[in-house]
């Protein structure tokens, strides 16, 4: 989920909407930062629900998941049921919203492993994630690259819709996949349930 998040709102986002919608870069920034935006009330929001009403991990996790993912769904559109740029920044603001459900990772991550070693167990949770959004963002990017028609302006290369539409896909694909991960997911109840293995 990270690694789509950040490519839509730091790498493709803004050429997407000036590209696409023919909006100016400030009016495609401010548009994109409405992810951003959902992030910062979402995370605080999604943790306290997991913490203080739920008291589950899996369920919220899936939920926010499966939402986010959906999302993908009206970036995908043909052209004739493109969503109307109106309807962006609140789009985008609930892309972020639902993102946040990834916070709830690192807690499944913590709970399920030995106190002792959290920092290790984390580290290592970290490195496919990091690792798959350096591959989504060279994958998006050579998709834009194989469907490029020429086009420049002042340098900027100029995609067309349906390269983006191909790239996000992509990142469809990808938030379907974490979807699929939260199935995995050991419901802890929020609380440790390590156990020493018995010898």
């Amino acid at each position: 989920m990270y690694a789509t998040l950040t490519t839509l709102l730091g790498l493709w986002g803004v050429p997407y909407l000036t590209q696409v919608y023919g909006l100016g870069r400030v009016a495609a920034a401010n548009t994109t930062a409405w992810l951003a935006a959902g992030i910062v009330v979402g995370a605080p929001l999604v943790g306290w629900l997991s913490d203080r009403r739920l008291a589950l991990r899996k369920l919220p996790l899936g939920v926010c998941t499966g939402l986010y993912a959906a999302c993908w769904l009206v970036l995908v559109a043909p052209s004739d049921l493109r969503a109307p740029v109106t309807l962006l920044g609140p789009l985008f603001l609930f892309m972020g919203l639902t993102a946040s459900g990834l916070i709830l990772v690192w807690s499944c991550v913590r709970e399920v492993n030995n106190p002792a070693h959290v920092g290790a167990v984390i580290g290592i949770c970290n490195a496919p994630i990091f690792l798959a959004l350096a591959l989504l963002q060279w994958l998006t990017g050579a998709i834009l690259d194989a469907k490029w028609a020429g086009l420049a302006a002042g340098g900027v290369r100029i995609y067309p819709e349906a390269g983006y539409r191909a790239a996000f896909v992509v990142c469809l694909a990808v938030a379907a996949g974490s979807l699929v991960s939260t199935l995995f997911v050991t419901e802890t109840r929020c609380r440790n349930i390590w156990k020493r293995a018995a010898h």
